[in-house]
This record gives C-alpha cells, sequence and structure tokens, in this order.
C-alpha cells in the first residue's frame, strides 16, 4: 500500500514538472514583450529625406467610379 502511494506521488510530481517545462516554453513574459514599446525611433537622415520627398511627391490614389445603377433588382424573387 505505501509502494503504491509513493509511486502515484513520484509521477504527480513528474507530471507537475513537465507541466511547468511546457508552460515556461509556451509562455510569453509580457514583461519582456512590451519592454521597448513606448520608446520613440529617432529620425536618421535618410528617413528625414524620404518624409521630404514624401511631402514634394504625395501619393495619389486612383478615383474608382462604381455606378451601380444599370443594374436593378428583380421584382419577382422566390423567398424561401
Amino acid at each position: 500500500m505505501d509502494k503504491e502511494l509513493v509511486q502515484d506521488f513520484i509521477q504527480e510530481c513528474r507530471e507537475e514538472m513537465e507541466w511547468k517545462e511546457r508552460f515556461e516554453q509556451n509562455f510569453i513574459e509580457f514583461d519582456n514583450y512590451f519592454k521597448y514599446s513606448g520608446k520613440v525611433e529617432t529620425k536618421n537622415k535618410k528617413f528625414i529625406l524620404y518624409e521630404n520627398m514624401l511631402k514634394e511627391y504625395p501619393i495619389r490614389k486612383p478615383k474608382i467610379h462604381n455606378n451601380m445603377d444599370k443594374y436593378q433588382l428583380k421584382k419577382n424573387r422566390i423567398v424561401w
């Protein structure tokens, strides 16, 4: 009886250790993950030149004319 209890206890301890190892592998520590989230990058010369170029030549999106007036809904639709 005592031998079975000891074996069960050992097995339970092993399972708990395995669970802790798996937890550490799959867990993201958010203190380290968001450590640099509040810092702002400093502008270097290349970035400033690119920013000035965008101001001089803005990117314009093409206009899409979607006129759906030529289509009409059918009046006699089958409703289930």
